[in-house]
């Protein structure tokens, strides 16, 4: 608007200040410039870095218009890096996180302290000591530069791959998403090395479904620690970036969870519930499972297909859109005519087991959510005669739970094995027949055969 304008107009004439310094011709500007500005907010590594190579180019012994050059290749470098940093305005990209993953694409990885990446760029490698023993020259920089021109934007597209500007194949961008929902960072640099060597995309897609095979199961299903495989991971990176060979990769991936080792056994997911059904907090059970999200997200879009998106993973995860359908206070007759014959403690894994938990494409509040199930499906919208919600227009999942004509014990052990069904072909993994399942659902105390389920 004009006022603000104006506003923004005044400050510059009455508010803004320079500060003007009067150098001696002995002195560096540019050594001046780093030690000025780690005194008030410090500079980011990667703006220090700029500095450090425009610095670095004053003390080369080529030409001057080779310098010149060289300088501005490094000025245009920068602005592709600040443009595609700050490209999604809803949610920029941090300038040192991109320095770090390209560090360990380009020179290698370093395991030490998060920041030993940064000491290793501006205090072993772009050094004055470096130009002078001619360890770096004119074209390594002009190499390094380019290389991170370049690769941030396809840093970009890996954390937007849907955006406007993403050059993505279609056909990466869905499995792309999926690789940053389950947020491994080792994967990063060897994705943006992969990227960068151009692969067939049908190769590419082969790849990231191995990446998301892995991070599921190691640390969803297998529940291993959180830095299994980190290192030997980060260091492929640079392979990846010389050679451009991701197949290497993928089979070392798939090494790594194609064993019959007691670090990939099944029991250990139940081992892994079987805590958190006993957790003294409000969660328990799959309701508490650390992939939860990632797995009722997935069936959505399974269910989802060709249609239409019913709600956003950030949405969903942000708002927690999961229900018990059997609800977590069941007091109304209608479950306790189903439920009542139950054990506390049993009543407890109906309720927290996979089968009975929902994504909602709205969530409801606590009143409608302890309500009966056929209320649940269908119910009449407040102050208003003729318009109705519940499962029948909510989310996929919801919808086909909608088809259920009750909702009992027998209707919750039926859909769970639906859904570790759905978890053995996605993840191509191997859970046992119906009475593994029915136990890793803790619902082995149900006399319910796979015959009554197949009975219709």
């Amino acid at each position: 608007t004009s006022h603000q304008l104006k506003t923004l107009f005044s400050k510059l004439i009455h508010n803004f200040k320079f500060n003007l310094y009067e150098v001696d011709e002995d002195l560096d500007v540019y050594v001046m410039f780093e030690t000025m500005n780690n005194r008030g907010k410090p500079l980011s590594k990667l703006e220090l870095l700029k500095n450090r190579l425009i610095y670095l180019s004053t003390t080369l012994d080529n030409s001057d218009e080779e310098i010149n050059q060289l300088r501005n290749q490094i000025n245009e470098s920068w602005k592709t890096i600040y443009t595609y940093l700050g490209k999604n305005k809803e949610k920029t990209l941090d300038d040192d996180d991109f320095l770090k993953n390209h560090t360990y694409m380009y020179f290698g990885y370093m395991d030490k302290k998060t920041d030993l990446f940064s000491e290793f760029l501006l205090d072993d490698y772009f050094t004055t000591k470096n130009i002078i023993d001619r360890k770096v020259r004119l074209t390594t920089i002009e190499n390094y530069v380019i290389s991170i021109q370049k690769s941030v934007q396809k840093w970009f597209e890996i954390n937007f791959p849907f955006h406007s500007s993403s050059t993505l194949d279609n056909s990466l961008k869905e499995w792309i998403d999926k690789i940053n929902r389950l947020k491994y960072a080792p994967f990063e640099p060897n994705i943006m090395a992969a990227l960068l060597s151009n692969p067939n995309p049908n190769d590419m897609l082969k790849l990231l479904k191995t990446m998301d095979r892995y991070v599921f199961l190691v640390f969803k299903i297998y529940q291993s620690r959180q830095h299994m495989g980190k290192n030997l991971f980060y260091a492929k990176a640079k392979g990846i970036y010389e050679t451009g060979d991701i197949w290497e990769f993928k089979r070392l991936i798939e090494s790594r969870t194609d064993t019959d080792t007691k670090e990939y056994d099944i029991k250990l997911f139940h081992k892994y519930l079987s805590e958190i059904f006993q957790n003294v907090k409000d969660k328990k059970g799959f309701y508490a499972w650390n992939g939860i999200h990632y797995f009722l997200y997935e069936y959505e879009l399974f269910l989802q297909g060709d249609e239409e998106q019913k709600i956003s993973y950030d949405k969903f995860v942000k708002r927690n859109s999961i229900e018990h359908i059997y609800p977590q206070t069941a007091t109304g007759e209608c479950w306790q005519i189903e439920f009542g014959e139950y054990k506390n403690v049993q009543q407890m894994k109906l309720k927290n087991t996979l089968g009975n938990l929902l994504l909602l494409s709205i969530p409801k509040n606590a009143g409608l959510s302890n309500k009966c199930f056929e209320y649940k499906k269908r119910n009449q919208t407040l102050n208003s005669t003729n318009e109705f919600k519940g499962y029948f227009n909510g989310s996929h999942s919801e919808i086909e739970v909608n088809t259920y004509h009750d909702w009992t014990p027998k209707e919750i052990l039926e859909r769970g094995i639906k859904l570790l069904n759905f978890l053995e072909k996605r993840w191509e993994v191997r859970i046992g027949n119906f009475e593994t399942k029915k136990k890793l659902l803790f619902l082995d105390f149900l006399n319910i055969t796979e015959e009554d389920l197949n009975a219709k």
